[in-house]
């Protein structure tokens, strides 16, 4: 589970804050910590027994996330992913927009699809997340949303109710349907 804060599943796989920035920090496998703990000139990290193991670290969660924040926050977000990334561990520089901005601007969101463009029939283009993985065989299908009861007559017709119990529905409350004046069915 994520910590309260939504930084992430455990200190080697969370957000961090930086002198300048965040970076998400993924290192998960025992050479990528070892690697980490040499690329940031912490080599004590690694005889303390609280971070030895896999299982240590788990145990010890809290205190490893409170050595890494203090590492990190040394240098800038922009620098911890150059160093990182040369040495082969996942960091990668997370505030460089609002989630909304990167899903619709950011190069890496357009070069890889995380955001198509949709037609709705009465509000026009927009934009909507697309998929965040593509199979070869089976391709994302991307559509516009829908109306909120945009389809209670239909499927209440093909349960077999009339048009004028469908109408008596709408009126007591029961059922509600598309607003008419934004296309849904009337």
């Amino acid at each position: 589970m994520p910590d309260e804060e939504l930084h992430g599943l455990n200190a080697l796989y969370r957000l961090y804050r930086c002198r300048e920035g965040w970076v998400f920090l993924g290192c998960l496998f025992q050479d990528e910590w070892e690697t980490f703990c040499r690329t940031v000139q912490r080599g004590e990290l690694l005889a303390d027994p609280r971070f030895s193991t896999r299982e240590a670290r788990q145990a010890n969660d809290e205190a490893l996330i409170a050595e890494i924040s203090a590492i990190l926050a040394g240098r800038t977000a922009a620098e911890w992913e150059e160093l990182l990334i040369k040495a082969d561990i996942g960091c990668v520089r997370a505030d460089e927009a609002l989630e909304g901005e990167f899903y619709a601007d950011h190069p890496h969101a357009r070069a890889n699809a995380l955001s198509v463009e949709v037609e709705h029939p009465y509000v026009g283009k927009y934009l909507r997340y697309g998929g965040l993985v593509e199979l070869s065989l089976t391709p994302g299908l991307y559509r516009t949303s829908i109306q909120i009861g945009q389809h209670t007559k239909p499927l209440l017709r093909e349960i077999g109710y009339d048009d004028q119990e469908i109408e008596d529905f709408g009126t007591r409350g029961i059922v509600q349907w598309a607003d008419p004046s934004v296309g849904g069915e009337p």
